[in-house]
């Protein structure tokens, strides 16, 4: 066991302090502003998400605005759009209920559903379950439900449960228990994942759970038996010592492994299925899904993703058939690789980029491997929306298949089961999110650009037409901040490629500085970073609030990287501690000669998890043009992190290539100054990830150019930590300083 105890830490506790003198109170306030989460103060109705009510194409949203909170329902039947409720008289309801006077204009209700006669709305209100008739304005609070059972089959019948490391059914009716196994213990449990530790963390684990799927007819159980024996531990601080944890590794030479079983209820069975242990590579198990009353499918993956193979079991004949299989040389892409069952076709949609570009096949679920592609081209499918079955339609978002349209911005087409030429529905420049009604008759878009603020409208599936307006982002009192757009670029290289990426300006910019120049990065290799909504760049993204304190930031989309073709991305294949970081100077370098604000003398980075390795790379790797960085919760050494991502990209079995990846080889390089923090809760990348590097740093006789701050209670995403948030900003204030007269 790998223990990280909270008593051998040294455990760095930042008090919020005030900035370093570079950084004025007023960009303070500004950079504070622009925090995620925090802009939703200043801006409202960023994204429109549609709660579908029913099976039918109503639905309702919640609507921000500056004067309040508003909850909109909408019939595109009838195109109406008004007020779900009248939020005063409900306010007063609620009033009279807690005996606190309430803000009419700012009610938040959780969990808001709406009855099937749509006369009805329950909710929970500060805890507090209600149910508000709408006709007469009565609130009342319902009868407790019985919190749905655990492992319970979808009639109702049994209860599957686990105790002692065995799974058990109880019948309902009359309590009787059977005991399906009894071989189980501690390193070979049945029905138990492996379990993230934020689960036990937070409460949210039932010992006795059971992870089951029933089949259809409720007749079959399908679960696995786990081998633990020899997999890694880690442990993590919590208020009663620590919680000790599987964790698998990447290059581990054992990993948990899931060997799946079915229980037949009916004839008290055991059926074994002939395949190997599926590999367990994170937290969770193997995924079962019946596809008819006595059919089941699952997938498994090899160890270093060369081959993925889906499989249907039919556990009336026992047979075990290959629905597709796909194969590499270097690796399956499972971050594309995308499973949509569509059963009146007897079809399984598959997404892969193994013709060189993501696309959409078909796959006979009967076996096989009777595959056919339904899209192709230069051009990447981002994901299925919806599948229409009685119309033979798949709805889907892509993007580069608009000819001059920036290659990331996605897109609504719609294709026939058959293939054919896409259609496309939303027929403009600009970039798509979209929502789809159930029956699949209706669309909520979100339209936008970086600098270009949401419109969001409702559109008929039929043709794509615009049959309402949703309305607006609004971002008044933004602009009155001094808002500054960011920028959306794209910068062709000597050889030939063009990059994309984002520049943001601080508010109230000022053409006469030259500033510190700052990445915020994040090269995935499974995602591509640099924003493309106006929701993205405004409120997911740091760099605005990293800006507003007196730097520019620059997000760049480098090789090896998501969202193009496969060939880009396979530039990062067992390259990761390289790949893109020439591309990335150039780009800056080439910026530099069109905004001469960029100060490309004093330059940083910022990145969490695989973004903080890529900080840590560019400050040792390309030390003579980054000198600062601040990298959070990142995973230096692969071997230190988790094998279901690492092995994707470096394989398996070849210690020299973790070895010419590792940061841990590469710190003697340091030459610039380096915040480096890490949350002792982190479930996806253990602190001790940190800790090694931190080692390596002072063999290398570098402690003097590092900063280290460990967060008792900080999780993973330390980027919600406002101790943090400030730190990071004092620390480049402190060595990279501020903005300065520019040179004439």
């Amino acid at each position: 066991m790998i223990s990280f105890r909270f008593a051998l830490i040294l455990c760095l506790v930042v008090a919020l302090t005030s900035f370093a003198a570079a950084v004025s109170r007023a960009d303070d306030r500004l950079s504070q502003i622009y925090r995620p989460g925090e802009v939703t103060r200043y801006a409202f109705q960023l994204h429109v998400e549609p709660n579908w009510i029913g099976r039918t194409g109503v639905f309702w949203y919640l609507r921000e605005t500056a004067q309040g909170r508003v909850y909109v329902l909408v019939d595109p039947e009838e195109g109406s759009m008004h007020p779900l409720f009248d939020h005063a008289q409900l306010a007063d309801a609620l009033s009279r209920e807690t005996g606190v006077e309430l803000d009419r204009a700012h009610l938040r209700l959780e969990g808001l559903e709406i009855g099937e006669d749509f006369k009805t709305l329950s909710f929970s209100f500060r805890t507090v379950d209600y149910v508000y008739t709408l006709d007469t304005a009565g609130l009342s609070r319902p009868e407790p439900d019985s919190p749905r059972t655990p492992g319970l089959s979808g009639d109702g019948a049994w209860r599957a449960y686990t105790r002692d490391h065995n799974l058990f059914v109880e019948r309902i009716a009359d309590g009787e228990v059977i005991q399906l196994t009894h071989d189980g213990d501690a390193e070979h449990p049945y029905a138990t994942p492996v379990i993230n530790p934020r689960l036990r963390l937070e409460g949210r684990w039932r010992e006795d759970h059971a992870d089951v799927t029933w089949s259809w007819n409720n007749r079959y159980l399908a679960t696995y038996q786990m081998a633990l024996a020899g997999a890694s531990r880690f442990s993590m601080p919590d208020e009663q010592g620590e919680i000790v944890y599987e964790y698998p590794r990447s290059m581990d030479e054992v990993t948990p492994q899931a060997t799946p079983v079915i229980f037949d209820l009916q004839s008290g069975e055991r059926v074994d299925i002939k395949v190997s242990p599926l590999p367990v590579l994170y937290y969770g198990a193997p995924g079962f899904t019946w596809v008819d009353d006595d059919e089941m499918m699952f997938v498994a993956t090899r160890r270093g993703y060369g081959q993925r193979t889906a499989y249907n079991f039919d556990v009336s004949s026992r047979d075990l058939r290959i629905i597709l299989r796909e194969e590499s040389e270097t690796f399956v892409n499972i971050y594309e690789g995308v499973y949509w069952q569509i059963y009146d076709w007897d079809r399984l949609l598959w997404i892969s980029d193994i013709s060189g570009n993501t696309h959409i096949h078909l796959a006979d679920m009967n076996g096989g491997q009777s595959v056919r592609q339904i899209t192709d081209g230069d051009w990447q499918v981002i994901r299925p929306v919806d599948i229409v079955e009685s119309r033979d339609e798949i709805y889907f978002m892509a993007s580069g298949r608009r000819e001059g349209v920036d290659p990331y911005y996605r897109a609504l087409y719609r294709i026939k089961r058959y293939g054919g030429e896409p259609e496309l529905l939303t027929n403009d420049s600009h970039d798509h999110s979209v929502y789809m009604s159930p029956l699949g008759d209706y669309i909520v878009d979100n339209i936008s650009e970086v600098d270009m603020p949401t419109r969001s409208v409702l559109r008929r599936s039929r043709d794509g037409a615009v049959i309402m307006d949703l309305g607006g982002a609004d971002i008044s009192l933004l602009q009155a901040e001094g808002y500054e757009a960011p920028e959306r670029f794209g910068v062709t290289l000597t050889s030939g490629e063009t990059l994309y990426g984002v520049i943001y300006r601080p508010a109230n910019f000022d053409e006469q500085a030259r500033y510190p120049v700052i990445e915020h990065v994040y090269t995935g290799p499974h995602t591509y970073n640099a924003a493309i909504s106006f929701y993205r760049g405004l409120n997911r993204s740091h760099a605005q609030s990293v800006a507003n304190a007196g730097f520019m930031v620059v997000e760049i989309d480098a090789e090896g990287t998501a969202g193009r073709s496969r060939a880009f991305l396979q530039a990062a294949y067992k390259n990761l501690a390289e790949v893109g970081l020439d591309s990335r100077i150039s780009v800056l370098e080439a910026l530099a000669q069109v905004y001469p604000q960029l100060d490309l003398t004093r330059v940083g980075a910022f990145g969490f998890s695989a973004g903080g390795y890529d900080v840590v790379r560019m400050l040792t790797r390309r030390p003579e043009f980054y000198s600062v960085g601040a990298a959070s919760s990142g995973n230096y050494d692969s071997r230190w992190d988790k094998a279901v991502w690492n092995e994707q990209w470096l394989g398996v079995d070849e210690p020299h290539v973790y070895d010419a990846n590792s940061m841990l080889n590469s710190v003697h390089r340091l030459q610039g100054r380096l915040l480096l923090s890490h949350g002792l809760q982190d479930e996806n990348v253990p602190a001790a990830a940190t800790r090694v590097l931190v080692d390596a740093f002072e063999t290398a006789g570098k402690s003097d150019q590092i900063e280290v701050r460990y967060y008792p209670r900080g999780g993973h995403f330390l980027q919600a930590d406002p101790v943090y948030l400030e730190r990071r900003i004092a620390f480049f204030a402190e060595h990279l300083g501020g903005p300065e007269p520019l040179a004439h």
